[in-house]
Protein backbone atom coordinates (compact mmCIF):
# COMPACT_ATOMS: atom_id res chain seq x y z
CA UNK A 1 0.00 0.00 0.00
CA UNK A 2 2.84 2.53 0.50
CA UNK A 3 4.90 1.23 -2.55
CA UNK A 4 1.49 2.49 -4.29
CA UNK A 5 0.96 5.70 -2.53
CA UNK A 6 4.79 6.74 -3.10
CA UNK A 7 4.18 5.57 -6.94
CA UNK A 8 1.29 7.82 -7.46
CA UNK A 9 3.31 10.89 -5.52
CA UNK A 10 6.03 10.40 -7.61
CA UNK A 11 3.19 10.29 -10.47
CA UNK A 12 1.85 13.48 -9.52
CA UNK A 13 5.32 15.37 -9.02
CA UNK A 14 6.33 14.56 -12.55
CA UNK A 15 3.06 16.03 -13.60
CA UNK A 16 2.93 19.74 -14.55
CA UNK A 17 0.45 20.78 -11.07
CA UNK A 18 3.16 18.87 -9.33
CA UNK A 19 5.86 21.23 -10.76
CA UNK A 20 4.09 23.83 -10.42
CA UNK A 21 2.95 23.78 -6.50
CA UNK A 22 6.96 22.40 -5.81
CA UNK A 23 7.83 25.68 -7.65
CA UNK A 24 5.22 27.79 -5.77
CA UNK A 25 6.39 26.60 -2.40
CA UNK A 26 9.82 27.19 -2.87
CA UNK A 27 10.14 30.31 -4.12
CA UNK A 28 7.68 31.72 -0.65
CA UNK A 29 10.25 29.88 1.29
CA UNK A 30 13.50 31.55 -0.44
CA UNK A 31 10.97 35.23 -0.51
CA UNK A 32 10.39 34.50 3.04
CA UNK A 33 14.02 33.27 4.37
CA UNK A 34 16.20 35.35 2.28
CA UNK A 35 15.11 38.46 3.44
CA UNK A 36 14.70 37.84 7.04
CA UNK A 37 18.47 36.01 6.82
CA UNK A 38 20.03 39.13 5.37
CA UNK A 39 18.21 41.15 8.28
CA UNK A 40 19.47 39.07 10.89
CA UNK A 41 23.10 38.62 9.51
CA UNK A 42 24.06 42.08 9.59
CA UNK A 43 24.23 42.70 13.17
CA UNK A 44 23.52 46.62 12.70
CA UNK A 45 20.06 46.02 11.39
CA UNK A 46 19.05 42.77 14.14
CA UNK A 47 17.97 45.47 16.62
CA UNK A 48 15.89 47.00 14.19
CA UNK A 49 13.91 43.39 12.95
CA UNK A 50 13.37 43.83 16.69
CA UNK A 51 12.16 46.79 17.09
CA UNK A 52 9.43 46.02 14.34
CA UNK A 53 8.35 42.60 15.53
CA UNK A 54 7.82 44.30 18.70
CA UNK A 55 5.85 47.67 17.30
CA UNK A 56 2.40 48.23 18.24
CA UNK A 57 0.03 50.38 16.60
CA UNK A 58 -3.51 51.92 17.10
CA UNK A 59 -5.40 54.33 16.46
CA UNK A 60 -6.38 57.90 18.70
CA UNK A 61 -8.16 61.04 18.65
CA UNK A 62 -10.98 62.37 20.37
CA UNK A 63 -14.63 63.59 19.55
CA UNK A 64 -16.09 67.30 20.54
CA UNK A 65 -19.16 68.22 22.76
CA UNK A 66 -21.43 67.19 20.19
CA UNK A 67 -20.13 63.82 19.66
CA UNK A 68 -18.38 64.35 15.94
CA UNK A 69 -14.77 62.70 15.54
CA UNK A 70 -13.04 66.14 16.31
CA UNK A 71 -9.89 66.95 13.91
CA UNK A 72 -6.56 65.34 14.50
CA UNK A 73 -2.71 66.71 14.59
CA UNK A 74 -1.49 63.65 13.18
CA UNK A 75 0.74 60.48 14.49
CA UNK A 76 1.65 60.11 18.00
CA UNK A 77 3.98 58.34 20.18
CA UNK A 78 3.04 56.98 23.75
CA UNK A 79 5.52 56.52 26.15
CA UNK A 80 5.45 54.91 29.29
CA UNK A 81 7.84 54.89 32.35
CA UNK A 82 8.15 54.14 36.09
CA UNK A 83 8.90 56.27 38.95
CA UNK A 84 8.91 56.53 42.78
CA UNK A 85 6.22 57.42 44.96
CA UNK A 86 6.51 58.31 48.69
CA UNK A 87 5.42 54.84 48.98
CA UNK A 88 8.11 53.25 47.28
CA UNK A 89 10.53 53.18 49.85
CA UNK A 90 8.65 51.61 52.63
CA UNK A 91 7.22 49.10 50.20
CA UNK A 92 10.83 48.32 49.10
CA UNK A 93 11.49 47.89 52.77
CA UNK A 94 8.32 45.71 53.66
CA UNK A 95 8.82 43.43 50.77
CA UNK A 96 12.92 43.04 51.27
CA UNK A 97 12.04 43.35 55.39
CA UNK A 98 15.75 45.41 54.76
CA UNK A 99 16.77 48.73 54.72
CA UNK A 100 16.52 50.46 51.31
CA UNK A 101 19.93 50.02 49.35
CA UNK A 102 21.89 53.10 49.02
CA UNK A 103 21.94 52.97 45.52
CA UNK A 104 18.27 52.75 45.78
CA UNK A 105 17.71 55.79 48.22
CA UNK A 106 16.55 58.39 45.57
CA UNK A 107 13.44 56.33 45.99
CA UNK A 108 12.89 57.97 49.04
CA UNK A 109 10.86 60.96 48.24
CA UNK A 110 7.88 62.77 49.10
CA UNK A 111 4.84 63.76 46.35
CA UNK A 112 6.30 67.33 46.01
CA UNK A 113 8.96 65.63 44.09
CA UNK A 114 6.79 63.44 41.88
CA UNK A 115 5.21 67.12 41.50
CA UNK A 116 8.41 69.06 40.60
CA UNK A 117 8.77 65.99 37.96
CA UNK A 118 5.51 66.47 36.78
CA UNK A 119 6.61 70.68 36.04
CA UNK A 120 9.52 69.54 34.35
CA UNK A 121 8.10 67.51 31.65
CA UNK A 122 5.74 69.97 31.17
CA UNK A 123 8.29 73.15 30.97
CA UNK A 124 10.74 71.22 28.81
CA UNK A 125 8.33 69.73 26.26
CA UNK A 126 5.92 72.65 26.04
CA UNK A 127 4.69 72.62 23.14
CA UNK A 128 5.73 68.77 21.85
CA UNK A 129 3.83 67.17 24.89
CA UNK A 130 0.40 66.80 23.86
CA UNK A 131 0.01 65.46 27.55
CA UNK A 132 0.51 62.72 30.04
CA UNK A 133 -1.38 60.89 32.70
CA UNK A 134 -0.03 58.96 35.92
CA UNK A 135 -1.56 55.89 37.76
CA UNK A 136 -0.50 54.55 41.17
CA UNK A 137 0.40 51.19 40.31
CA UNK A 138 2.32 48.35 42.40
CA UNK A 139 4.68 45.64 40.54
CA UNK A 140 7.14 43.84 40.60
CA UNK A 141 10.30 43.52 37.58
CA UNK A 142 13.80 42.19 38.46
CA UNK A 143 14.06 43.87 41.84
CA UNK A 144 11.70 44.10 44.17
CA UNK A 145 7.51 44.75 44.85
CA UNK A 146 7.26 48.10 44.43
CA UNK A 147 4.59 51.24 44.83
CA UNK A 148 5.02 53.65 42.47
CA UNK A 149 3.61 56.18 39.46
CA UNK A 150 3.00 54.68 36.03
CA UNK A 151 3.30 57.59 33.01
CA UNK A 152 2.63 57.62 30.17
CA UNK A 153 3.67 60.65 27.85
CA UNK A 154 2.19 61.35 24.31
CA UNK A 155 4.22 63.08 22.09
CA UNK A 156 4.92 63.34 18.36
CA UNK A 157 6.77 60.65 16.63
CA UNK A 158 9.32 63.16 15.52
CA UNK A 159 10.31 63.36 19.65
CA UNK A 160 13.38 61.12 20.50
CA UNK A 161 12.94 58.76 23.29
CA UNK A 162 16.31 59.76 24.37
CA UNK A 163 15.36 63.16 25.37
CA UNK A 164 12.81 62.55 27.83
CA UNK A 165 15.14 58.94 28.52
CA UNK A 166 17.82 62.18 29.45
CA UNK A 167 15.23 64.74 31.00
CA UNK A 168 14.50 61.43 33.42
CA UNK A 169 18.16 60.54 34.44
CA UNK A 170 18.89 64.71 34.73
CA UNK A 171 15.94 64.66 37.45
CA UNK A 172 15.96 61.68 39.48
CA UNK A 173 19.64 60.11 39.00
CA UNK A 174 21.50 63.75 39.56
CA UNK A 175 23.62 63.59 42.84
CA UNK A 176 23.16 59.71 43.04
CA UNK A 177 26.52 58.16 41.67
CA UNK A 178 25.29 54.66 42.93
CA UNK A 179 22.62 54.40 40.62
CA UNK A 180 22.83 50.95 38.71
CA UNK A 181 19.43 50.64 37.35
CA UNK A 182 17.98 50.63 33.69
CA UNK A 183 14.75 52.63 32.76
CA UNK A 184 12.79 50.85 31.54
CA UNK A 185 10.42 51.94 28.91
CA UNK A 186 7.29 50.92 26.91
CA UNK A 187 6.53 52.97 23.07
CA UNK A 188 3.23 52.58 21.32
CA UNK A 189 2.72 54.13 17.85
CA UNK A 190 -0.56 55.55 17.26
CA UNK A 191 -1.65 57.14 13.78
CA UNK A 192 -4.34 59.41 12.41
CA UNK A 193 -7.71 58.33 13.14
CA UNK A 194 -10.59 60.64 13.78
CA UNK A 195 -10.38 63.63 11.18
CA UNK A 196 -13.39 64.94 12.17
CA UNK A 197 -14.54 64.04 8.79
CA UNK A 198 -17.10 61.16 9.88
CA UNK A 199 -16.06 57.26 9.48
CA UNK A 200 -15.22 57.21 6.15
CA UNK A 201 -11.66 59.80 7.33
CA UNK A 202 -10.77 56.57 9.66
CA UNK A 203 -7.34 55.02 8.21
Amino acid sequence: MNQKLLASLVSFLKSRAGVTIVIAICLTGILTIVPLFLIVSDGTRTENLISLLRREHGSIGSFDTKGAKAPSTGSVRQIGFWTPSQETADSVEKDTRAMLRPQDNWQRITEAKVDEFAERLATKFKGRMSGYRRYRTVGRGTTHTKVGWWWVVTVPMDLKTQELVQTYIDFWYKGWLDVRENLYVEETNYSVSYLGKGDDAHR
